[in-house]
């Protein structure tokens, strides 16, 4: 087998001894007889050993090498989960990253995952009394397409409001040159209302007292 000299360095597997007989013979091309010559073993030894060492390089290399695929395909399953969870569909990711048919498993389980928060969403839309169509493929985003529509009802009705209220002078704050929010405006013609109600109290009382002054001054005639 090829040696990488930086593996055989990191092998965690191999003694230095071990270590050693692989650089000699493999990597710097000594014979297997010299090399056991020089360390006083029998050539036989030597070889069993070596092999021994051969087999345990190539397995901690397998086991490293598996790791690091395992890391990668992690490393993506997270990108492609970041980008179904910022709202991208199966089709743009797949146009963007491509290895389609790893997306779509992926697609899989991610929906899997969701079922509980979709399920939730229809039951919180069903709480709300809105009643979602459950032989639609698609129930919550048609429910969403009418409750957007029926955001453009209140906007519409909250101009009509808007309009009502300048007409009797009564403006929201000023904000970005329009007006305020229509709570603002509720808010001041309820005070506007509570001023003319007092007015007209004081008055009232007012004219009660010049009826009594009035019935005074006749009795007193």
């Amino acid at each position: 087998m090829d040696i990488d000299i930086k593996l055989l360095d990191e092998c965690p597997e191999l003694a230095e001894y071990e270590k050693d007989l692989i650089r000699r013979i493999d990597v710097k091309g000594e014979k297997q007889a010299s090399v056991a010559k020089s360390l006083r073993k029998d050539a036989s030894t030597v070889c069993t050993q070596r092999r021994k060492a051969l087999a345990k390089l190539k397995t901690w290399i397998q086991s490293a090498e598996r790791k690091t695929n395992v890391a990668a395909e992690e490393d993506f399953d997270k990108k492609i989960f970041r980008m179904f969870c910022s709202g991208k569909l199966p089709d743009a990711v797949i146009a963007e990253v491509g290895r389609a048919d790893e997306v779509i498993s992926l697609w899989g389980k991610y929906c899997e995952l969701k079922k509980d928060d979709y399920y939730r969403a229809l039951s919180k839309l069903a709480e709300n009394g809105y009643e979602a169509n459950g032989d639609s493929q698609y129930p919550i985003c048609e429910q969403l397409d009418c409750l957007f529509e029926y955001i453009d009802v209140l906007n519409d009705e909250d101009d009509e409001v808007r309009a009502v209220l300048e007409e009797y002078g009564v403006k929201g704050g000023l904000a970005l040159g329009g007006y305020g929010s229509t709570a603002d405006g509720v808010r001041r013609l309820g005070d506007k209302l509570r001023q003319t109600q007092s007015a007209y109290h004081s008055e009232c009382r007012r004219e009660e007292d010049l009826n009594t002054r009035l019935k005074e001054t006749m009795d007193k005639l």
